[in-house]
């Protein structure tokens, strides 16, 4: 199992896995969560304002191509419905009792 991006990246270093061909594909999972803390802090409304907007500005989108990404969104209900899923068919193919 390999990522698309890292599968791409593969067949440009050796051309010979090109042969290779995708023979099922998982649902979109969200890639990475970036978290703040729940309690009130004085400028926590700016930096996620900052974290959100860094898309707009050269030297943010610098950093956002640093960690290979385009912009940073707000989680929304759903987004971790696939991660979910994808637990629980671990959890039950593997007989392990789940860890919730």
């Amino acid at each position: 199992m390999v990522d698309e991006v890292n599968l791409n990246l593969a067949k440009e270093m050796n051309p010979q896995l090109g042969r290779l061909r995708v023979l099922a594909r998982s649902p979109p999972i969200i890639e990475s969560v970036i978290a703040v803390p729940t309690e009130p802090h004085p400028l926590q409304k700016e930096l996620i304002e900052s974290m959100l907007s860094l898309h707009e500005d050269p030297r943010g989108r610098q950093l956002l191509m640093v960690f290979k990404t385009d912009r940073l969104v707000p989680i929304q209900p759903g987004d971790f419905d696939s991660a979910r899923e994808l637990w629980r068919d671990y959890w039950r193919l593997s007989g392990a009792p789940s860890h919730r």
